[in-house]
């Protein structure tokens, strides 16, 4: 008889221990960083970047230079220019030639990975999905294409490049 209780309340542990996992946001961000630097040359690892994550959207908050992203802060559009300093900077990873951004927990984030060789600024904005735990992507930056026109907006897949 205390065999029988003793497996329904292990039962009973095992349903309701797995059943009231928690679903979060937290998720871990990891770019493989790469660039070309003239037209004709190969693409190569980027070991020379750094990296910030903003909790706000492209909707209130725009990078105004490359100083301004280098320096890990975002302008507001709405509160007259009012600079907002970063929520979580990356970690460069030299052994995978990464930038990791560990434990964004909001919706909303904007990203920005700055080449600093190069003084290329590449930013986006994300929206966080609960249980994702984990993304990985690859960006890489086109110096490049600003010798010809420097205060251009390039568009590479779904990030923004400036100088």
């Amino acid at each position: 008889m205390l065999y029988k209780y003793c497996c329904i309340f292990l039962a009973f542990i095992l349903v309701f221990g797995v059943s009231c996992d928690k679903v979060t946001l937290e998720c871990d961000y990891y770019i493989y960083t790469k660039t070309q630097e003239t037209e004709e040359s190969q693409i190569v690892p980027s070991a020379d970047v750094m990296g910030f994550a903003f909790y706000t959207d492209t909707l209130t908050h725009r990078f105004e230079s490359y100083e301004e992203a280098v320096s890990g802060r975002i302008s507001s559009i709405v509160e007259g220019g009012l600079q907002k300093a970063y929520d979580v900077q990356a970690i460069y990873d030299a052994e995978d030639n990464k930038l990791v951004f560990e434990s964004l927990t909001q919706k909303s984030v904007v990203l920005v990975v700055c080449d600093t060789r190069n003084s290329v600024y590449s930013y986006r904005q994300i929206d966080l999905v609960k249980g994702i735990g984990e993304l990985v992507i690859t960006l890489t930056t086109y110096p490049w294409r600003f010798i010809e026109k420097p205060d251009a907006v390039i568009k590479v897949n779904q990030w923004y490049q400036q100088k």
